[in-house]
């Protein structure tokens, strides 16, 4: 029962956290991501209110997902905000603070679930994942202050990209783990 579930979330995480494009379009699209997400958050909502709470902001991230499909590049040569203005700068900051509610809910839940399951390692594990999760958003915001400073920014950003990628796969491998440990304790 939790195994599917928690497969869904994995593959919810792999679609949302990763961004690969070509040209404009996003081939890893973050709505199927949030659709894995309210699947694997149906079976879950039960167990707890962390679940259930992500399970209903899920909806709202499909919707506000559509528009990522496509997306047009800013150009290198000057910054543009006029694309970034209005209505599309309103989906971006809701889309954003949805994303982080959904992954403070999933994690929370995890850890709730697996701390009344007696599965100490898995809850403190989430509770790692959750705290390095919102700094690598924090460190994120600050990629505004930073990317007009020569070079700093290209470190900044590279080590940003590291630090993201080393945190997917950490929670990917969480979602795997709660699959496996979970899973023998609701059989």
């Amino acid at each position: 029962m939790y195994k599917n579930a928690f497969s869904n979330l994995y593959w919810g995480f792999f679609f949302t956290m990763l961004d690969f494009r070509i040209g404009h379009f996003d081939i890893l699209p973050d709505i199927i991501g949030y659709i894995l997400f309210f699947i694997g958050l149906s079976t879950l909502a039960y167990t707890n209110d962390y679940f259930r709470k992500a399970k209903t902001l899920s909806i709202p991230m499909i919707i506000l997902s559509i528009p990522a499909i496509y997306e047009n590049q800013i150009s290198f040569n000057s910054v543009n905000f006029g694309t970034m203005l209005g209505f599309s700068l309103i989906i971006g900051i809701a889309s954003l603070i949805i994303g982080i509610l959904i992954v403070y809910d999933i994690l929370q839940g995890v850890r709730e679930l697996a701390t009344h399951n007696g599965v100490r390692e898995v809850a403190f594990e989430a509770e790692d994942r959750w705290v390095q999760f919102i700094w690598l958003q924090v460190a994120g915001v600050g990629t505004f202050l930073i990317i007009f400073i020569p070079f700093i920014n290209l470190i900044y950003a590279i080590a940003l990209l590291i630090a993201a990628i080393i945190l997917t796969v950490n929670i990917l491998k969480l979602m795997k783990k709660c699959g496996e440990q979970l899973e023998s304790i609701s059989l």
